[in-house]
């Protein structure tokens, strides 16, 4: 389906007026005496510079798992690889290496960011990004990997996040344009998009069309259905 931007129909809900006043700037100080704009720009440099240096440790882990072989076969994908691979690469890291990975590899957000990898770097194993990392810097300027992690089941979403770099989008002013867009697409096809707005899990466009989402939504209407017949 074609790219679509819709013009803004929806009231703001994360940039709502009482949101927006939880957080005067004028009541903003710090215990260093340092001027609140200096502690503004060390707080955005930093987390920026944060947000890059995960995402390339996301990438260096990624493509050392995908080195990995075992009996001949390739650890190619995060899971779901043959069962031998899988099992001896848990074993290799957890004692041979001497670590537990899935620290690492089971946050809500390194399976998403790795789902990008094939359309950011084409040639994502041809290079060596311990040897090159800046062939595998984050594509964005202006927005950080936490963007990724919204729309990272919306088809469109290169389109999505790529107008969010050229608006120089803050994080909340993101989720509000996601909520617009979707908001308008249900209106043209309803069933498509859920947002996801939960306590253990940062916010994220839920795409009922996978294959995996449709086939759970289909065992949580037969479910319902079958709950319904025994109260019959």
């Amino acid at each position: 389906m074609k790219f679509k931007e819709y013009e803004k129909r929806y009231e703001n809900f994360f940039l709502r007026e009482d949101a927006l006043r939880l957080c005067d700037l004028s009541l903003i100080t710090n215990d260093k005496g340092w001027p609140t704009e200096d502690y503004f720009l060390m707080v955005r440099t930093y987390i920026k510079d944060l947000m890059s240096r995960l995402f390339l440790e996301a990438v260096r882990f990624f493509w050392m798992q995908k080195r990995f072989f075992y009996n001949g076969m390739q650890k190619k994908k995060l899971s779901k690889n043959h069962y031998r691979v899988d099992n001896a690469f848990a074993m290799f890291m957890r004692h041979y290496s001497k670590v537990n990975y899935r620290v690492f590899t089971s946050s809500f957000y390194y399976g998403k960011v790795v789902s990008y990898f094939d359309d950011f770097f084409p040639e994502f194993d041809t290079y060596n990004p311990f040897e090159e990392p800046e062939r595998y810097a984050f594509p964005y300027k202006n927005i950080t990997l936490d963007f990724l992690t919204v729309v990272y089941q919306m088809p469109e979403r290169l389109e999505l996040l790529k107008i969010a770099d050229e608006k120089k989008m803050s994080y909340a002013m993101f989720l509000d344009y996601i909520i617009n867009h979707i908001s308008c697409l249900e209106e043209e096809r309803p069933g498509r998009y859920e947002f996801v707005f939960a306590r253990l899990c940062p916010p994220y466009v839920r795409y009922n069309l996978s294959e995996r989402n449709a086939k759970r939504i289909a065992r949580e209407k037969k479910k319902a259905l079958n709950e319904l017949n025994e109260l019959k």
